[in-house]
């Protein structure tokens, strides 16, 4: 793409429409679905094993209300409720990308999303970090506040970058001043 080129509105409605025939593909369309599928298994398995460990650990379950006997153990119980679903998915995503790529299938959704899945298990470890640490209203606060709306517009721009690609989108110019263009890179 020409860097001197003047925003052109049709440029992010051409960009929506290859983005929109990436996604008939029948490979992308198989690879959104497993990726669906999983997650929500996974999510519904990860629920129905954490009710079971409440209902046989419920003393050490019940993590926001620290207890300094079973500090440890009210710790463990958090690493376990925050990490079950992401550590499930990212075995299972990984095993259907295995299964994938030695069909001679497309794989690379696949391979994103474990990328993504890692972000998120980083996330989920920093946040158990924070309410093992600190007082629970407090990281509470911060946790619905700002540290979740900063990882969904890190996972948002991360997923625009693999649908598209950021490198191009910084390019485009929005205005000149001074005789330069300015591109949304530079801004």
């Amino acid at each position: 793409m020409d860097r001197k080129l003047i925003l052109n509105p049709s440029y992010f409605w051409e960009e929506w429409l290859k983005t929109m025939v990436i996604l008939q593909r029948p490979a992308v369309q198989l690879q959104l679905f497993v990726i669906t599928i999983s997650l929500l298994v996974m999510f519904l398995i990860s629920q129905w094993i954490w009710s079971k460990f409440k209902q046989r650990f419920p003393d050490i379950s019940q993590f926001e209300d620290k207890n300094e006997k079973r500090y440890y153990q009210q710790c463990g119980a958090a690493l376990f409720y925050y990490l079950l679903f992401p550590i499930f998915s990212l075995i299972t995503i990984h095993l259907i990308r295995l299964i994938f790529l030695q069909r001679g299938l497309f794989a690379g959704y696949l391979a994103d999303t474990i990328d993504l899945l890692w972000i998120y298990i980083i996330y989920r470890i920093f946040l158990v970090a924070l309410y093992s640490l600190l007082n629970h209203k407090t990281v509470e606060s911060y946790h619905h506040r700002f540290f979740a709306p900063l990882f969904l517009s890190l996972i948002v721009l991360h997923i625009i970058n693999i649908l598209t690609d950021f490198d191009t989108i910084f390019r485009v110019s929005f205005f000149r001043l001074f005789d330069q263009s300015v591109t949304l890179g530079d801004i």
